[in-house]
């Protein structure tokens, strides 16, 4: 049964509730106030049977009618009356109505009785076991059934109430819950494996914790998607490292005899100025192709890390005095900030120097002459940020997301794996690597490193 519908049963069953405990108390009030009400007029009824015993037999008219008159202080009671035993009205409240006969039979015993509008309570009068006559009091039933009416209006604001309370309820739980999840639900069932770059849509007006769910579901939805974008590159860097690993086999025996072979050409003495530039050519081109495949190799095979407790500023500082002669010779503008009292990083200290490396040549050659080069070092909760920034002209919003694939590149010359090479050596040192770039602004790349566990900082 769908949620809508047990909500919906639930507030039926509740307002049934409601609607009978009305009903049972409205029936309950009114009955209790009867009682009340017969309660007193016979109390009433009785006193003034007693009092009016002697009056009677004594024949004091006076007297009785000062007591009757006593009775119209009491409240509801509309009019008195004392009968002897021969029917004749003795004294009443009303005084046109005494010596009129009355056309029932005297009460021998206690008598109640109701006709809507007014109540009738009569008692016998009697003395020394002789019935004398009658005591009756007639009460006017208004009060009684304001008292009724009121409490039923009482009754009725608050079962309306309460019925507006609970329809509000309802639809403050179909806005703010049950079409949110609905609506969730039906995003959640669509989600499959090429649609997973799509975000979830927000729900008007549902609820926060609605909201946190579809945060959840979406930051699981893009962790989902990362892990199955890592788990392709990583089945892709295999496949095509194992590629790599036979082609560079297969290539580096002929490379090597060709290389050979110039090197004799080389030395042969005969040769004119013109072959020996060409055997120059050749010589470099060789070496080219075998640092193209020590790089295939290299990805193909990544070197174990050897980690050490290394300091992350001094590393960066070494860094920058390997490629201080080309950033003089292209007149970059070099700025540093390097953080003091950093913690110490466990690192391979040979190939993260290789990634600093290879990400400052990056940005040196994204740069005009007399460009800003910005190299920076900061303190973070996870470790250490190595931030890299260039003012150069940026990276193309749709280059952005491949600058880590595998044999990507824009440039002419290069081989498309500085990059992927640099994102494995910091993921085996479990850091992280992010680039932002803006065709206005340049690029900045931030490589994060985890601390030293043991805690130890720059002196």
């Amino acid at each position: 049964m769908r949620l809508q519908s047990k909500i919906f049963i639930f507030f039926t069953v509740l307002l049934l509730l409601i609607a009978f405990e009305w009903l049972f108390f409205s029936i309950f009030e009114s009955r209790v106030l009867q009682e009340e009400m017969s309660s007193r007029g016979s109390v009433l009824v009785r006193t003034l049977a007693q009092l009016s015993a002697e009056p009677v037999l004594a024949f004091q008219i006076t007297r009785l009618e000062k007591l009757l008159d006593s009775m119209l202080e009491e409240k509801d009671v509309v009019h008195a009356r004392v009968y002897n035993s021969t029917y004749t009205v003795l004294a009443a409240t009303d005084r046109e109505q005494e010596g009129w006969t009355f056309s029932g039979r005297i009460a021998h015993s206690m008598q109640i009785r109701s006709d809507g509008e007014l109540m009738v309570a009569r008692a016998p009068i009697t003395a020394m076991d002789q019935n004398l006559g009658m005591a009756e009091i007639v009460f006017s039933l208004g009060t009684l059934k304001g008292k009724v009416s009121r409490s039923r209006a009482i009754f009725l604001a608050i079962f309306i109430g309460e019925l507006l309370l609970a329809v509000a309820f309802a639809v403050f739980l179909e806005i703010q819950v049950i079409r949110p999840l609905g609506k969730l639900a039906a995003e959640v069932q669509e989600i499959r494996a090429e649609s997973l770059d799509a975000s979830l849509a927000p729900a008007p007006f549902s609820a926060k914790e609605i909201s946190r769910l579809r945060l959840s579901l979406d930051d699981m939805r893009e962790k989902l998607r990362r892990a199955q974008a890592d788990v392709v590159a990583r089945t892709r860097l295999a496949t095509m490292g194992q590629i790599a690993a036979n082609i560079t086999h297969e290539i580096r025996n002929p490379l090597e005899a060709i290389s050979g072979a110039v090197e004799i050409i080389s030395t042969e003495p005969e040769l004119s100025a013109d072959s020996r530039e060409s055997v120059a050519i050749l010589q470099e081109e060789i070496r080219n192709l075998e640092d193209y495949l020590n790089q295939y190799l290299e990805f193909a095979r990544p070197m174990p890390v050897r980690p050490v407790s290394t300091s992350v500023n001094v590393l960066v500082e070494d860094c920058l005095l390997l490629l201080k002669p080309l950033v003089r010779k292209k007149k970059v503008k070099l700025h540093t900030a390097l953080a003091a009292g950093l913690p110490r990083c466990r690192l391979d200290v040979n190939q993260l120097k290789r990634v600093i490396v290879n990400i400052t040549l990056n940005s040196i050659e994204a740069l005009s002459e007399n460009g800003a080069l910005r190299v920076s070092t900061a303190s973070r909760a996870d470790g250490v940020e190595i931030s890299v920034r260039d003012d150069g002209e940026g990276i193309r919003d749709e280059d952005l997301p491949r600058v880590f694939d595998p044999y990507f590149t824009t440039k002419s010359g290069g081989s498309g794996l500085g990059l992927p090479l640099s994102k494995m050596i910091i993921e085996q040192h479990e850091g992280s690597i992010h680039i932002e770039s803006s065709r206005a602004e340049g690029t900045v790349v931030k490589v994060t490193l985890p601390a030293d566990p043991e805690g130890v900082r720059d002196g």
